[in-house]
């Protein structure tokens, strides 16, 4: 795609392989490619810039040069960056002293590990896997109202009151997911509190008045007082399934473990990385069941 959007530089990347020069192949594009994927920012642009970007997001994609070399840090990063409007600058300014030959560390953005993998090429976490270190690493996890449930539509239906369902849904699927803290969003929550309703309880809820919209609004706050065992019922739900995600994958958190321990020398940069990443997503979903016990 690239050739034929510009093909009058077609003969000039080809020449190059000759030449002793550079070769357009698959492999050096796909290089290139994510060279610019992880090092791409999208900064504010005054109107008339960048007419492509601009229109894409109020600003345009840009790459930073030095800046973008800084390390991630999640927690004490020490320069904060800001975009000045007058002079159209991106400006860092540091909040602490620095020792001359010391690192400086920025701080990426709340991202999952899997972000900062697929964005910026690593995974937060120490060589053997036994700490996580991205306080902000998150796990996507679909619920669903079964469709074999004999109140699949006024669940469904109470899921689109709530604001978490489209009117025209094909399915009762909401696209949630799990934090180290806390483990679920009030929207998380008020999903698996849905799922585990009685029947008896739904159409009290589906009522056009104050009172019936009060108490769908609750159904959000993880201090409302629900009926008994509600709770209950929704942890187990939410406790099953972080079970049944965990049992998904090829290898255990163990093996994972002894992988990185003692087969770490012939891993690849990529495989290890690939290791951390689901040794942190099940360490997140162990901490889910672990914090779950006492819920409700």
């Amino acid at each position: 795609r690239p050739l034929a959007a510009h093909p009058d530089r077609a003969p000039a990347l080809r020449a190059g392989a000759g030449a002793g020069g550079f070769a357009l192949t698959l492999e050096a594009f796909r290089w290139a490619v994510s060279v610019v994927m992880t090092r791409q920012n999208r900064v504010p642009a005054s109107p008339g810039a960048d007419s492509a970007g601009t229109a894409a997001a109020g600003g345009v994609l840009a790459l930073i040069p030095v800046w973008d070399m800084m390390n991630h840090e999640a927690v004490g990063a020490a320069v904060g960056t800001g975009f000045e409007e007058r002079e159209q600058a991106l400006v860092s300014h540091a909040v602490r002293g620095f020792k001359a030959g010391e690192q400086v560390y920025m701080f990426y953005g709340p991202r999952s590990n899997a972000d900062l993998l697929l964005y910026s090429g690593f995974v937060p976490a120490s060589a053997d896997g036994s700490q996580d270190l991205n306080p902000h690493n998150a796990l996507a996890m679909p619920l669903a109202v079964s469709t074999s449930d004999p109140a699949y539509r006024e669940k469904a239906a109470l899921l689109t009151r709530l604001g978490l369902l489209p009117y025209d849904a094909p399915t009762a699927v909401v696209n949630c997911e799990v934090r180290f803290d806390p483990v679920m969003s009030p929207e998380m929550l008020a999903c698996l509190r849905v799922c585990a309703l009685d029947a008896a309880a739904l159409p009290a809820l589906l009522l056009p008045t104050d009172e019936a919209r009060a108490r769908v609004d609750a159904l959000m706050d993880p201090m409302a007082q629900m009926e008994p065992g509600l709770d209950r019922k929704a942890a187990k739900l939410l406790s099953l399934k972080c079970m049944l995600m965990e049992r998904l994958y090829p290898t255990t958190l163990e093996e994972d473990g002894e992988l990185l321990r003692d087969g770490g020398d012939s891993l690849s940069v990529n495989a290890r990385h690939c290791v951390l990443l689901r040794v942190g997503e099940k360490r997140l979903l162990r901490h889910v069941v672990a914090a779950l016990e006492n819920f409700g």
